[in-house]
């Protein structure tokens, strides 16, 4: 629940129990969203044969979808996990509740072209009104 990011390597039970508990929780909006790097090792397949599991078995029985599989990475060095977590926290801050309202901090302004995709992509969440940029609110 502190934690940044998560790395996950080969393993067992555990480690699949581990990274569906955490892939679980992104998707449910139960955690901060933070990234998830799938370290697969030197010529090895490990969670590449993960991946295709969970788009031939998963998402094409409608059970998740399409923008579900952006919850993680599969990283085939360390250089390439930290230049994704780095990418990753390059835009994104926190998020936060205030007062009602859902409040997701940036560490850079996003176009306005991006929020009107927000907007579209997530208008079948939003119970009222819809995503807009703003200053800090007072109550920050």
């Amino acid at each position: 629940m502190e934690a940044d990011a998560c790395a996950l390597f080969p393993g067992g039970f555990g480690t699949q129990d581990e990274g569906f508990e955490v892939l679980t929780l992104l998707q449910t909006g139960k955690a901060q969203p933070m990234p998830l790097v799938l370290m697969e090792l030197p010529d090895d397949n490990y969670w590449k044969t993960w991946d295709r599991f969970v788009c031939d078995q998963m998402m094409d029985r409608g059970l998740i979808s399409q923008p579900d599989l952006s919850f993680y990475k599969i990283a085939h060095s360390p250089q390439e996990a930290v230049d994704w977590i780095k990418s990753y926290y390059s835009t994104y801050h926190s998020v936060r509740q205030v007062r009602g309202t859902l409040v997701m901090r940036l560490e850079r302004e996003l176009s306005d072209e991006a929020v009107d995709a927000l907007n579209e992509s997530f208008s079948d969440l939003m119970k009222s009104g819809k995503i807009t940029k703003t200053e800090p609110l007072p109550q920050e």
